[in-house]
Protein backbone atom coordinates (compact mmCIF):
# COMPACT_ATOMS: atom_id res chain seq x y z
CA UNK A 1 0.00 0.00 0.00
CA UNK A 2 3.01 2.33 0.93
CA UNK A 3 4.47 1.71 -2.25
CA UNK A 4 1.39 2.20 -4.31
CA UNK A 5 0.84 5.65 -2.39
CA UNK A 6 5.18 6.70 -2.97
CA UNK A 7 4.44 5.52 -7.10
CA UNK A 8 1.10 7.80 -7.10
CA UNK A 9 3.23 11.33 -5.70
CA UNK A 10 6.27 10.14 -7.28
CA UNK A 11 3.94 9.83 -10.97
CA UNK A 12 2.27 13.14 -9.59
CA UNK A 13 5.48 15.07 -9.40
CA UNK A 14 6.70 14.14 -12.95
CA UNK A 15 3.10 15.48 -14.07
CA UNK A 16 3.58 19.12 -12.06
CA UNK A 17 6.82 19.07 -13.65
CA UNK A 18 6.05 18.61 -16.81
CA UNK A 19 3.47 20.98 -16.93
CA UNK A 20 5.13 23.91 -15.02
CA UNK A 21 8.63 23.29 -16.36
CA UNK A 22 8.15 25.65 -19.51
CA UNK A 23 7.46 28.45 -16.88
CA UNK A 24 9.18 27.78 -14.04
CA UNK A 25 11.65 25.21 -14.53
CA UNK A 26 11.44 22.24 -12.08
CA UNK A 27 15.46 22.40 -11.46
CA UNK A 28 18.52 23.54 -12.50
CA UNK A 29 18.97 20.72 -14.17
CA UNK A 30 16.38 20.57 -16.08
CA UNK A 31 17.77 23.13 -18.97
CA UNK A 32 19.81 20.01 -20.54
CA UNK A 33 16.69 18.88 -21.14
CA UNK A 34 16.04 21.13 -23.67
CA UNK A 35 19.21 19.93 -26.23
CA UNK A 36 22.13 21.80 -27.04
CA UNK A 37 22.80 25.48 -27.68
CA UNK A 38 22.86 25.84 -31.19
CA UNK A 39 26.70 26.98 -32.75
CA UNK A 40 25.59 29.84 -34.95
CA UNK A 41 27.38 29.41 -38.62
CA UNK A 42 26.40 30.45 -42.28
CA UNK A 43 27.62 30.75 -45.72
CA UNK A 44 27.84 33.68 -48.35
CA UNK A 45 27.03 32.77 -51.62
CA UNK A 46 28.02 35.65 -53.49
CA UNK A 47 29.71 39.23 -53.20
CA UNK A 48 32.65 40.20 -55.23
CA UNK A 49 31.63 41.33 -58.40
CA UNK A 50 27.82 40.94 -57.71
CA UNK A 51 26.40 43.22 -55.48
CA UNK A 52 23.65 40.41 -54.36
CA UNK A 53 24.30 37.75 -51.48
CA UNK A 54 22.69 34.65 -50.67
CA UNK A 55 23.28 33.91 -46.37
CA UNK A 56 22.16 30.50 -45.93
CA UNK A 57 22.50 28.86 -42.46
CA UNK A 58 24.76 26.23 -41.78
CA UNK A 59 23.80 25.67 -38.28
CA UNK A 60 23.85 22.06 -37.30
CA UNK A 61 21.46 22.21 -34.60
CA UNK A 62 17.76 21.95 -35.13
CA UNK A 63 16.99 26.28 -34.72
CA UNK A 64 15.48 29.48 -36.80
CA UNK A 65 17.71 31.97 -38.07
CA UNK A 66 17.40 35.32 -37.66
CA UNK A 67 19.48 37.71 -40.16
CA UNK A 68 20.39 41.22 -39.38
CA UNK A 69 21.78 43.46 -41.90
CA UNK A 70 22.79 46.86 -40.39
CA UNK A 71 24.14 48.24 -43.54
CA UNK A 72 20.08 47.87 -45.48
CA UNK A 73 18.54 47.93 -42.12
CA UNK A 74 16.80 44.57 -42.42
CA UNK A 75 16.42 42.03 -40.41
CA UNK A 76 15.31 38.99 -42.01
CA UNK A 77 14.36 35.32 -40.91
CA UNK A 78 14.66 31.92 -42.99
CA UNK A 79 17.50 29.13 -43.78
CA UNK A 80 18.48 30.73 -46.67
CA UNK A 81 18.33 35.43 -47.20
CA UNK A 82 18.84 37.09 -50.29
CA UNK A 83 20.69 40.85 -49.56
CA UNK A 84 21.61 43.68 -52.02
CA UNK A 85 24.17 46.11 -51.36
CA UNK A 86 24.13 49.19 -53.97
CA UNK A 87 27.60 50.62 -53.24
CA UNK A 88 31.31 48.92 -53.01
CA UNK A 89 32.70 48.03 -49.63
CA UNK A 90 33.06 46.14 -46.86
CA UNK A 91 29.64 44.74 -44.46
CA UNK A 92 28.81 43.23 -41.80
CA UNK A 93 26.36 40.65 -41.79
CA UNK A 94 25.07 38.99 -38.16
CA UNK A 95 22.89 35.64 -37.97
CA UNK A 96 21.62 34.54 -34.79
CA UNK A 97 20.01 31.42 -34.24
CA UNK A 98 17.50 30.71 -31.82
CA UNK A 99 17.55 26.70 -30.69
CA UNK A 100 15.79 24.89 -27.94
CA UNK A 101 18.94 25.27 -25.89
CA UNK A 102 19.53 28.52 -26.56
CA UNK A 103 21.24 31.32 -28.59
CA UNK A 104 24.09 31.74 -30.89
CA UNK A 105 24.80 34.36 -33.08
CA UNK A 106 28.29 34.89 -35.29
CA UNK A 107 29.12 37.85 -37.66
CA UNK A 108 31.16 37.99 -41.17
CA UNK A 109 32.39 40.44 -43.09
CA UNK A 110 30.96 40.78 -47.26
CA UNK A 111 32.68 42.46 -49.48
CA UNK A 112 31.45 43.93 -52.26
CA UNK A 113 33.78 45.38 -55.40
CA UNK A 114 31.34 47.67 -57.31
CA UNK A 115 28.57 50.23 -57.29
CA UNK A 116 25.79 48.34 -58.55
CA UNK A 117 25.17 49.18 -62.59
CA UNK A 118 21.30 48.54 -62.21
CA UNK A 119 20.86 50.28 -58.95
CA UNK A 120 18.73 53.32 -60.58
CA UNK A 121 16.36 50.73 -62.24
CA UNK A 122 13.18 51.04 -60.83
CA UNK A 123 14.46 51.27 -57.29
CA UNK A 124 13.84 53.63 -54.36
CA UNK A 125 17.03 55.19 -53.80
CA UNK A 126 17.24 56.13 -57.80
CA UNK A 127 13.79 57.76 -57.45
CA UNK A 128 14.53 59.67 -54.45
CA UNK A 129 18.14 60.52 -55.16
CA UNK A 130 17.68 60.59 -59.35
CA UNK A 131 21.51 59.01 -59.07
CA UNK A 132 22.39 62.30 -58.25
CA UNK A 133 20.94 64.66 -55.88
CA UNK A 134 17.48 65.49 -56.21
CA UNK A 135 15.70 68.57 -53.90
CA UNK A 136 12.32 67.80 -52.52
CA UNK A 137 9.78 70.37 -50.81
CA UNK A 138 6.74 69.99 -49.12
CA UNK A 139 3.87 70.18 -51.83
CA UNK A 140 2.23 73.76 -51.99
CA UNK A 141 -0.98 71.43 -51.97
CA UNK A 142 -3.65 71.63 -49.68
CA UNK A 143 -3.39 68.37 -47.17
CA UNK A 144 0.22 67.98 -47.96
CA UNK A 145 0.77 67.43 -44.29
CA UNK A 146 -2.32 66.24 -42.50
CA UNK A 147 -3.21 63.55 -39.57
CA UNK A 148 -5.09 60.69 -39.07
CA UNK A 149 -6.06 57.74 -37.89
CA UNK A 150 -3.98 55.61 -40.91
CA UNK A 151 -1.29 56.68 -43.25
CA UNK A 152 -2.20 58.60 -46.35
CA UNK A 153 -5.07 59.96 -44.30
CA UNK A 154 -5.67 63.30 -43.15
CA UNK A 155 -9.11 63.42 -42.29
CA UNK A 156 -8.58 64.32 -38.64
CA UNK A 157 -6.46 67.93 -40.12
CA UNK A 158 -4.38 69.08 -43.46
CA UNK A 159 -2.86 72.15 -44.09
CA UNK A 160 -4.99 74.70 -46.29
CA UNK A 161 -4.32 75.31 -49.51
CA UNK A 162 -2.78 78.78 -48.79
CA UNK A 163 -1.05 78.07 -46.25
CA UNK A 164 2.00 77.23 -47.87
CA UNK A 165 2.73 80.98 -49.08
CA UNK A 166 0.89 82.32 -45.73
CA UNK A 167 1.38 82.27 -42.11
CA UNK A 168 3.35 78.35 -42.52
CA UNK A 169 5.77 79.38 -45.63
CA UNK A 170 8.78 79.19 -43.24
CA UNK A 171 7.88 75.12 -43.73
CA UNK A 172 7.06 74.82 -46.97
CA UNK A 173 10.81 76.52 -48.28
CA UNK A 174 12.50 74.43 -46.31
CA UNK A 175 14.29 71.53 -48.91
CA UNK A 176 15.59 67.95 -48.24
CA UNK A 177 18.44 67.06 -50.94
CA UNK A 178 19.21 63.33 -51.05
CA UNK A 179 22.22 62.61 -52.62
CA UNK A 180 22.87 59.33 -54.24
CA UNK A 181 26.48 58.32 -52.37
CA UNK A 182 27.95 55.33 -50.45
CA UNK A 183 27.98 58.02 -47.42
CA UNK A 184 24.11 58.45 -48.47
CA UNK A 185 24.02 62.14 -47.03
CA UNK A 186 20.84 64.30 -46.86
CA UNK A 187 21.17 68.10 -46.51
CA UNK A 188 18.38 69.14 -44.70
CA UNK A 189 18.04 73.61 -45.17
CA UNK A 190 15.31 75.09 -43.38
CA UNK A 191 16.38 78.49 -45.03
CA UNK A 192 17.19 80.06 -41.61
CA UNK A 193 13.11 79.78 -40.04
CA UNK A 194 10.88 77.46 -38.21
CA UNK A 195 7.59 77.34 -37.29
CA UNK A 196 6.67 77.70 -33.79
CA UNK A 197 3.54 75.39 -32.31
CA UNK A 198 2.40 74.23 -28.79
CA UNK A 199 3.25 70.63 -28.96
CA UNK A 200 6.66 71.70 -29.50
CA UNK A 201 7.00 73.86 -26.48
CA UNK A 202 7.90 76.63 -28.68
CA UNK A 203 4.90 78.86 -29.80
CA UNK A 204 5.85 82.73 -30.39
CA UNK A 205 5.01 85.26 -28.11
CA UNK A 206 1.40 85.86 -26.86
CA UNK A 207 1.08 82.51 -27.41
CA UNK A 208 0.88 82.86 -31.41
CA UNK A 209 2.32 80.18 -33.57
CA UNK A 210 3.86 81.80 -35.91
CA UNK A 211 7.13 81.81 -38.36
CA UNK A 212 10.26 82.44 -36.23
CA UNK A 213 13.99 82.96 -36.91
CA UNK A 214 16.77 80.15 -36.23
CA UNK A 215 18.40 82.57 -33.30
CA UNK A 216 14.44 81.99 -31.39
CA UNK A 217 14.69 78.18 -31.28
CA UNK A 218 15.39 76.47 -27.48
CA UNK A 219 18.89 74.92 -26.99
CA UNK A 220 17.38 71.70 -27.04
CA UNK A 221 15.56 72.07 -30.46
CA UNK A 222 18.63 73.76 -32.09
CA UNK A 223 19.25 70.24 -34.08
CA UNK A 224 15.83 70.65 -35.78
CA UNK A 225 17.47 73.59 -37.94
CA UNK A 226 19.10 72.79 -40.88
CA UNK A 227 21.93 70.23 -40.95
CA UNK A 228 23.93 67.64 -42.86
CA UNK A 229 22.40 64.05 -42.05
CA UNK A 230 22.44 60.64 -43.70
CA UNK A 231 19.88 58.20 -44.90
CA UNK A 232 18.91 54.39 -44.99
CA UNK A 233 16.76 52.69 -47.39
CA UNK A 234 14.67 49.80 -46.07
CA UNK A 235 13.56 47.80 -48.67
CA UNK A 236 10.00 46.12 -48.95
CA UNK A 237 9.07 47.13 -45.69
CA UNK A 238 6.42 49.89 -44.79
CA UNK A 239 2.69 49.68 -45.11
CA UNK A 240 2.73 49.16 -48.57
CA UNK A 241 5.98 47.28 -48.52
CA UNK A 242 7.38 50.01 -50.92
CA UNK A 243 10.14 50.23 -48.10
CA UNK A 244 11.35 52.52 -45.34
CA UNK A 245 13.28 55.65 -45.43
CA UNK A 246 15.55 56.39 -42.25
CA UNK A 247 16.71 59.46 -41.40
CA UNK A 248 20.05 59.48 -39.23
CA UNK A 249 21.31 62.39 -36.77
CA UNK A 250 19.60 63.84 -33.81
CA UNK A 251 17.66 66.62 -35.11
CA UNK A 252 16.79 65.02 -38.58
CA UNK A 253 13.24 64.67 -39.79
CA UNK A 254 10.93 65.19 -42.63
CA UNK A 255 7.40 67.68 -42.50
CA UNK A 256 6.97 68.26 -38.08
CA UNK A 257 9.71 67.79 -36.56
CA UNK A 258 8.24 66.54 -33.16
CA UNK A 259 6.36 63.64 -34.52
CA UNK A 260 8.88 60.71 -34.15
CA UNK A 261 8.18 57.15 -33.92
CA UNK A 262 5.63 56.35 -31.35
CA UNK A 263 6.26 59.50 -29.69
CA UNK A 264 6.14 63.13 -29.45
CA UNK A 265 9.37 65.33 -29.23
CA UNK A 266 9.70 68.41 -27.08
CA UNK A 267 13.25 68.32 -27.56
CA UNK A 268 15.42 67.01 -30.67
CA UNK A 269 16.26 63.54 -28.40
CA UNK A 270 16.48 61.24 -31.13
CA UNK A 271 18.94 60.03 -33.47
CA UNK A 272 16.88 58.48 -36.06
CA UNK A 273 13.24 58.58 -37.54
CA UNK A 274 11.76 56.08 -39.93
CA UNK A 275 9.52 56.84 -42.26
CA UNK A 276 6.98 54.48 -44.37
CA UNK A 277 6.81 55.14 -48.18
CA UNK A 278 2.98 55.00 -48.76
CA UNK A 279 3.35 56.10 -52.63
CA UNK A 280 5.45 57.52 -55.51
CA UNK A 281 4.71 58.92 -58.06
CA UNK A 282 6.48 60.45 -60.87
CA UNK A 283 5.30 63.49 -62.53
CA UNK A 284 2.49 63.59 -60.18
CA UNK A 285 -0.53 64.44 -60.76
CA UNK A 286 0.55 66.05 -64.28
CA UNK A 287 2.56 68.81 -61.86
CA UNK A 288 5.85 68.20 -63.43
CA UNK A 289 7.16 67.39 -60.06
CA UNK A 290 7.82 63.70 -59.12
CA UNK A 291 5.75 62.92 -56.05
CA UNK A 292 6.35 61.30 -52.47
CA UNK A 293 4.44 60.64 -49.68
CA UNK A 294 5.54 59.59 -46.42
CA UNK A 295 3.92 58.68 -43.22
CA UNK A 296 4.76 58.12 -39.69
CA UNK A 297 3.31 55.90 -36.75
CA UNK A 298 3.30 58.43 -33.99
CA UNK A 299 1.65 56.05 -31.31
CA UNK A 300 -1.66 56.18 -29.91
CA UNK A 301 -3.25 55.43 -33.41
CA UNK A 302 -2.08 58.87 -34.80
CA UNK A 303 -0.53 58.80 -38.16
CA UNK A 304 0.99 61.72 -40.05
CA UNK A 305 1.41 62.08 -43.62
CA UNK A 306 3.50 64.63 -45.98
CA UNK A 307 3.37 65.13 -49.52
CA UNK A 308 6.76 65.85 -51.12
CA UNK A 309 7.61 67.40 -54.41
CA UNK A 310 10.74 67.38 -56.48
CA UNK A 311 12.39 70.37 -57.65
Amino acid sequence: MRLQKNMLWSGSLLMICATTALIYGCSKNDKASLGAKPAASFTVLGGGDSNSVTLVSTTATPSIPYWNIPATGQQLKGDTASVRFTFAGTYSVQLLADGAGGLDSVSQQVTINQNDPNACDGTVIGYLTGCGSKVWKLAPIAAAEGVGPAMGNTTWWGNGAAEPTGDRVCDWDDTWTFNFNAQQTMVYNNNGTFYTNAAEGNEGLNGASTCDVNSDLPANQAAWASGNFTYLIVPNAGVNSLGQITLNGTGAHIGLPEEANNEVLTSASVSSVTYDIVSMTPNGGGTGHDQLVLGIDAGGGVYWTWTLWSY
